[in-house]
């Protein structure tokens, strides 16, 4: 079996070029070529990758096994429609897209040709929520899900907060609870449009059909970057927190006022590299089960529900 794949990049944005430093790092995989019309892309890259203006150009030269997509949401669909109808594996950078129908649509392009499709819900590929994963059960049933995160922007036209960062909240407490939660209710903790500025804050409760309530709170507008997703059970919490050095901490309460900590980091790996590791293997096995796909199809169903509710909210209010 040859073990070495090679891998397209089209988009080489912020995040397209975490893709490069990351791939650079890791044996048994090859970038050759990347899709950008920024002249600094050309600039740094062009002695190391072949560079393409024009991403059915950088597919026609066909020099890859797999193509990573990190372009702007709005194209999502349309370059994944063409990758999967001619059978080319890809990852996708999430959200696949905004609109519920299009995303059922892909969905069963997908299915019906057999694709490979691994979508960047990054988070579930980090070591700590793959041991949350593999050890909350030992802890008894979840009675809740609380999940704080966001920062100050990403401020985009075409990709909002809700999309941006709700993604990776609803995707990893829908891998949790094996369900597609049902929206109680959504409503706006702040809002903010200034000039280029389209900020926003949001608070979401979810139900799952075995009851566990799930509050999620996420966007754009907080004043620094924060990542935490609980797991509440009977007598303890089960923490996922990247953004600290102990990024998996189980809390014990045996009284009101009593609090025993245990540290549970895991493996030192970080989750891009996981999960292009994950893409070479399913290109070389050629894994179709659209695992990723499904999971993106079901958070762009809740997203879904959530933008309506907020909008009959600022409806009602006006």
């Amino acid at each position: 079996m040859i073990t070495d794949v090679k891998l397209g990049l089209i988009g080489a944005g912020e995040w397209g070029r975490n893709y490069i430093h990351t791939i650079e790092n890791i044996k048994k995989v090859q970038l050759t070529s990347i899709c950008s019309r920024n002249p600094k892309v050309l600039k740094k890259y062009s002695h190391k990758y072949k560079i393409h203006s024009n991403w059915k150009e950088l597919i026609d030269e066909g020099n890859f096994d797999g193509l990573i997509i990190a372009t702007p949401t709005d194209t999502h669909i349309k370059i994944m429609d063409y990758c999967i109808n001619l059978r080319i594996p890809i990852l996708i950078e999430k959200p696949i897209t905004k609109y519920l129908d299009e995303a059922e649509n892909i969905f069963d392009i997908a299915k019906n040709k057999n694709g490979i499709v691994l979508v960047d819900h990054i988070h579930l590929y980090h070591p700590s929520f793959k041991k949350l994963k593999k050890i909350y059960s030992n802890y008894g049933k979840i009675y809740s899900i609380r999940s704080v995160s966001g920062g100050l922007g990403p401020f985009r036209k075409e990709t909002r907060a809700l999309w941006d960062w709700g993604t990776h909240d609803v995707a990893m407490c829908i891998d949790i609870i094996k369900d597609v939660p049902e929206l109680i209710e959504a409503n706006y903790i702040s809002r903010c449009f200034e000039k280029e500025k389209f900020g926003e804050i949001i608070k979401a409760r979810l139900l799952s059909k075995n009851k566990i309530e799930i509050n999620l709170i996420f966007g754009n507008l907080m004043s620094k970057k924060r990542k935490i997703f609980e797991l509440h059970q009977m007598n303890s919490l089960l923490r996922y927190q990247p953004l600290k050095k102990n990024n998996l901490i189980r809390e014990v309460f045996e009284t009101e006022n009593k609090k025993d900590s245990d540290e549970l980091v895991s493996e030192n790996i970080t989750p891009l590299t996981k999960l292009i590791e994950t893409f070479r293997i399913a290109i070389l096995k050629k894994e179709t089960d659209l695992y990723d796909l499904k999971l993106a199809v079901d958070v762009t169903s809740v997203l879904d529900q959530i933008s309506i509710a907020l909008d009959k909210n600022l409806n009602r209010q006006n």
